[in-house]
């Protein structure tokens, strides 16, 4: 039995390093919120921030919450008993309601030619 016991804890020590590396997938940035938003707010912007493991949200009804990404690519949302699921290039997060967030990607205006 001691045995047995030992083999369980070493195979969960080998295993716990995996969160040591970071994610697969960075969130970190601006979104907008583009289907089923909270109050009809289609279009609102949305924040993500990220470091390592850890994000933390900003609704576009500007609620905050805490969450964290959980492998290999879908967050947990503690405050809002939610998760969602990142597309693998990280430019679309998906929630378990159906909202959906989508990247917003900044333009950079083009320079006018001098007269």
């Amino acid at each position: 039995m001691k045995r047995v016991a030992g083999l369980a804890f070493l195979a969960s020590v080998i295993a716990t390093p995996a969160f040591a590396d970071p994610p697969p997938v960075s969130v970190d940035g601006v979104f907008r919120c583009v289907m089923n938003c909270r109050g009809g707010l289609e279009g609102a912007r949305t924040y993500v921030g990220q470091s390592g493991w850890k994000v933390n949200l900003v609704n576009e009804a500007g609620d905050p919450s805490t969450g964290y990404i959980q492998w290999p690519s879908r967050i947990w949302v503690d405050k809002w008993n939610e998760g969602a699921n990142i597309s693998p290039d990280g430019t679309k997060i998906q929630f378990d309601n159906g909202a959906v967030w989508i990247r917003e990607v900044a333009v950079a205006p083009v320079p006018r030619p001098y007269r």
